[in-house]
């Protein structure tokens, strides 16, 4: 499944209607989600300030078929280390287009892997630190206990209270995530990407 937003332009009394730097117009910013046949399965109108990381994941969950995707192709805006962790958790893969990628650097998974991905030797870093993740893992995984009533739901509003920043291990395991498979190949993922692309017109 490739997923990706489309900016349609629309008149300024349209209520939903917002300008968009990126695309340098006015509009509405629809996000789709197209499986391989061509079919577009999920849509969803985006705030032009949105997260499409946040929209890619919901289409993922929300997409109402009884289809069982093993991943969603994205490009580099669709892609976080918040969504690669997400997507690890939902058990599908993200497979972005990233940009910029001879600057991406990969972790290992271990000392001993240090030969297997020789192809991939240029953008090898250190190992993950598995050690740090296990050693915080009850402490990064748990939520903090609220006195009084149970906590509000999640509020979607521009005004909503910024979350706690996550502490060095969960981002560990996000990046563990992100770089479980380093034998997926970047080009596969763009030529994916791009063909959604191009079939959608």
């Amino acid at each position: 499944m490739a997923s990706d937003s489309t900016h349609f332009k629309a008149w300024d009394r349209n209520i939903f209607t917002e300008w968009h730097s990126r695309y340098g117009g006015r509009g509405v910013l629809v996000y789709w989600h197209i499986e391989k046949g061509s079919l577009a399965i999920h849509s969803q109108l985006l705030n032009c300030t949105a997260s499409e990381v946040a929209a890619a994941i919901e289409g993922m969950m929300r997409h109402a078929t009884t289809m069982q995707a093993e991943g969603n192709y994205v490009d580099s805006h669709g892609q976080s280390e918040i969504g690669w962790g997400l997507t690890r958790l939902l058990g599908y893969d993200l497979l972005p287009r990233m940009k910029q990628i001879n600057k991406v650097k990969l972790y290992r998974p271990g000392r001993e892997d240090e030969g297997t991905y020789e192809r991939l030797a240029d953008a090898m870093t250190r190992p993950i630190r598995w050690d740090v993740i296990e050693n915080n893992y009850d402490r990064s995984s748990s939520t903090p206990p609220r006195s009084g009533s149970a906590p509000p739901p999640p509020r979607r509003s521009c005004g909503a209270s910024p979350a706690p920043p996550p502490t060095p291990s969960t981002r560990l395991r996000w990046r563990s995530a992100k770089h479980r498979r380093p034998s997926s190949s970047p080009a596969t993922c763009a030529t994916a990407t791009s063909s959604a692309r191009s079939r959608r017109g």
